[in-house]
């Protein structure tokens, strides 16, 4: 028989009814192998694969029929005999049942839709140094932590958030807040705004509050790597106080600095439960009452331990260099930290 007759009855066969009760029965294999011998290898034949396969999208419209009998006929026809009947058979294999990874291959451990990570930041080597300018004068540059007492070292709570419109495109939003105090006995007078401050014992109090949004496109979002960009606003919230112990004079400063951020952040997928991340935010900002320099660092280790449950490590680094207006007051202030951050999270 030759090639091209043979190619016929295949067509013949597999348009025909008794071989759609065949295939739908699963034997499909019995069949294939049947008709095989007759005709040599499949190398001989190479459009045999592809006109079993043309016969049988004809003759059964029933798609789950349809790749079943193709997984079964595959393998003893052969994958060499014809690209087509190979992609076929490629793209109608059965989806992994591995959680971890989707149907695409895209690592889940990157690419959740909402994420929520409840934790504690154990901040230290904090750098405050405050100068508080008003009509009185020129105010003292202030070493808060040494010259004050504030404390060098603060455990807070933090909060992040993230969201994900789909693998490009992510919200993210974080809150904590730093509240330090200090009592020191100070050799000199200290001018702070309109105030002077007398030698003796001295309060001080420096509070912050953090609250950051940002957006972020991810340029490269491959299944396992994501790179991207961001822009949003640090948006910080600083009181700060110094009062005297030995007579009744104080001075405060407070004001609330919405701070412009851009930055580049990447995560990459260690396994299958396994992240690490990294970002860094900064500008160079000059907004109305606000002008300075501010950087926000952070590296993180993630890990999905459950399918909603997991917990992360990090470390976290903040600097600011800023001249901001209270009213009448103008503060130059530096300020910065760093410190280990732990935390568990939910996702979904």
């Amino acid at each position: 028989m030759t090639p091209q007759r043979t190619i016929r009855s295949v067509r013949r066969a597999f348009s025909s009814w008794p071989a759609i009760a065949v295939l739908a029965t699963a034997d499909v294999t019995r069949a294939a192998a049947a008709v095989v011998p007759h005709v040599g290898s499949t190398s001989a034949t190479p459009n045999l694969a592809e006109a079993a396969a043309a016969g049988v999208a004809s003759a059964l419209p029933d798609m789950a029929l349809r790749d079943a009998a193709l997984r079964d006929a595959t393998p003893i026809v052969g994958l060499e005999a014809s690209p087509e009947l190979a992609h076929w058979y490629q793209s109608s294999a059965p989806a992994t049942d591995d959680y971890w990874v989707d149907s695409e291959g895209y690592y889940k451990v990157l690419y959740r839709r909402f994420s929520l990570s409840l934790g504690a930041a154990a901040y230290a080597k904090f750098n405050t140094n405050m100068q508080i300018s008003g009509a009185a004068g020129v105010g003292t540059n202030l070493d808060m932590e040494d010259l004050l007492g504030l404390d060098d070292s603060s455990l807070v709570a933090r909060i992040d958030a993230h969201y994900a419109f789909n693998r490009r495109h992510w919200l993210m939003a974080s809150y904590y807040d730093i509240n330090r105090d200090g009592t020191k006995t100070i050799p000199d007078d200290i001018q702070v705004g309109d105030v002077t401050i007398p030698a003796g014992s001295v309060d001080s109090r420096f509070d912050t509050a953090i609250i950051k949004l940002a957006y972020r496109y991810n340029f490269v979002d491959d299944l396992r790597t994501v790179i991207g960009a961001s822009f949003g606003f640090h948006v910080m919230s600083l009181d700060t106080a110094i009062s005297s112990n030995s007579v009744d004079v104080s001075e405060s400063f407070k004001v609330t600095a919405p701070l412009p951020l851009i930055g580049l952040h990447g995560a990459y997928a260690l396994g299958r439960k396994w992240k690490l991340a990294a970002s860094a935010e900064f500008l160079q900002f000059d907004v109305g009452d606000y002008q300075g320099l501010i950087t926000d660092t952070r590296l993180t280790l993630e890990h999905d331990t459950f399918k909603n449950f997991g917990w992360g490590i990090g470390f976290n680094g903040f600097q600011a260099d800023a001249e901001i207006q209270d009213g009448d007051l103008d503060g130059d202030i530096e300020y910065g930290y760093q410190g280990l951050m732990l935390y568990v999270r939910m996702m979904f």
